[in-house]
């Protein structure tokens, strides 16, 4: 999991580089909210994330994509992760 928040953070900041060249700071300070698991997400972040869940962004994806990998490593066995 620490390497897919590195991940998370790699991709948020290369895309909030290309935005904000564009003037749009939608993924400043996002990175406080994409280091939360969904289950351990503060109520004062549910606002931002549902947000940044309903955009096309690079950096929702990988969240979501860091998300899926925490739910197959929470599985008991590959037999579970299969019928998932």
């Amino acid at each position: 999991m620490k390497a897919m928040n590195h991940a998370v953070a790699e991709v948020r900041r290369a895309e909030n580089k290309a935005l904000r060249e564009q003037g749009d700071r939608r993924l400043v300070g996002a990175m406080h909210v994409l280091r939360y698991a969904e289950a351990n997400l503060p109520a004062r972040y549910a606002a931002q994330l549902d947000a940044l869940r309903a955009s096309n962004l690079k950096a929702a994806r990988a969240w979501a994509i860091k998300e899926e990998l925490r739910e197959l490593w929470s599985r008991e066995s590959l037999d579970d992760a299969l019928t998932r």
